[in-house]
């Protein structure tokens, strides 16, 4: 595929509509609609103009949400999706991409996940810049991550395969004294890690990660080291035998790094403490040219050395 065909089929993507109810008497859908994010934005600046441009920004953004969802109601509640009810993925197969390289990308032969294994594309700018055949989709985000993987940046393709160091989903898991008494999610209850996304709105979605450990996971006998790094994606799917690719692909559109610390040792924790959750929640950008149909969250959380703990994935329905 050359960078015209690509470029046009991610770049110049049209609006999509989404039908609603009747607007309301007050006109208030009105004002949303015409104005939109930017009226909204505007409104805060001049009652607040003391306030950051990023903070009324945000003010902006989750005003817009809360109109939407109750001009909306049930018809946005639709397009928010969960990893809830998924099987916990036990490894991630990472797949770079140097946007110089177009025969990567259409390569037969590009390595597919296994069972029990996420498949996830980055995209890395190229030294071509703009002119490279992959730039529409080229993701800075992809440098950092090669970055915390201890990888150079690929001329052409690089895969990185990553195992859980802990299979929570393993009765093995349970039985390790050397790990600490955690039982075996799948047997017991629901996952420890959750991702979520809710509804696009104006060029952002938002989307959530959350981890659960027994309190007993985390003391200084078991091999969970601390600090804990968190990984939320936000993935575009694209069909095998789409835009030139012969494989699925999940298409990284924006990431999300967060840093989680350890949990305080109360002397007599309470039940908040023995949940030991960590959690995060954003705003994130979808960049111009995705599909909010086909946009999915990815996410994982490794230890202090690197390893990957547990993973989660949603599969959000069109």
């Amino acid at each position: 595929m050359n960078k015209t065909r690509l470029a046009e089929s991610f770049q110049n993507r049209g609006p999509r509509c989404v039908a609603v109810r009747p607007e309301p008497v007050d006109g208030t859908f009105e004002r949303l609609r015409t104005n939109g994010f930017s009226g909204i934005s505007a409104a805060l600046k001049r009652r607040w103009p003391a306030a950051g441009a990023t903070a009324r920004a945000l003010a902006a953004l989750g005003l817009s949400i809360a109109l939407s969802v109750a001009l909306f109601g049930p018809a946005m509640a639709q397009s928010s999706c969960s990893s809830d009810g998924e099987p916990m993925p036990h490894a991630l197969l990472e797949r770079f991409i140097n946007a110089d390289c177009d025969a990567c990308w259409q390569d037969p032969a590009t390595p597919t996940a296994k069972p029990g294994e996420i498949a996830l594309d980055w995209v890395l700018q190229g030294r071509q810049g703009d002119d490279a055949p992959l730039s529409a989709v080229a993701l800075r985000d992809a440098v950092q991550r090669l970055e915390a993987l201890k990888a150079v940046s690929p001329s052409a393709a690089l895969t990185h395969r990553s195992v859980a160091a802990f299979p929570f989903n393993q009765r093995a898991f349970a039985n390790n004294s050397t790990v600490g008494n955690i039982r075996p999610a799948d047997k017991t209850g629901p996952a420890p890690l959750r991702v979520a996304r809710g509804i696009a709105l104006n060029g952002y979605v938002g989307a959530s990660i959350e981890l659960r450990l027994p309190l007993e996971a985390t003391g200084p006998r078991t091999r969970l080291r601390y600090p804990l790094t968190a990984w939320l994606l936000l993935t575009e799917t694209i069909p095998a035998g789409s835009e030139g690719s012969p494989v699925s692909r999940a298409l990284v559109r924006n990431s999300l790094v967060s840093t989680w610390n350890a949990p305080r040792r109360a002397t007599q924790p309470t039940p908040a403490d023995r949940a030991n959750r960590h959690f995060e929640s954003r705003p994130m950008s979808l960049p111009p040219g995705s599909n909010p149909e086909h946009i999915n969250v990815i996410g994982w959380v490794e230890d202090a050395q690197g390893r990957l703990l547990a993973s989660a994935v949603s599969v959000c329905q069109p």
